[in-house]
């Protein structure tokens, strides 16, 4: 399966920018019709549980031409021992 990923863009739920609002704007805004959201998140927690699913509806409603989707969070993978290793 092969796909291809017309843009990327970061967003982030506090202290830093773009929001996720303003990251779906510029995705819009670049004419995206498709967008999945793909949380960079190692922990279930209020962010992810609460904060992101309501983040990701708010934008549904004020672009219901696009199709959004909300990925799984990042979790833990025994993998990351070796990134931490590494660095």
């Amino acid at each position: 399966l092969k796909m291809h990923y017309l843009q990327v863009q970061l967003g982030f739920m506090e202290i830093n920018a773009p929001t996720i609002a303003e990251a779906a704007e510029t995705l819009v805004g670049g004419g995206a019709t498709r967008v999945v959201a793909a949380p960079y998140f190692l922990q279930l927690g209020g962010h992810v549980a609460e904060d992101l699913p309501g983040a990701v509806t708010a934008v549904r409603e004020h672009h219901p031409e696009t199709v959004f989707t909300l990925a799984d969070y990042l979790s833990y993978d025994p993998l990351l021992l070796g990134v931490v290793r590494t660095r």
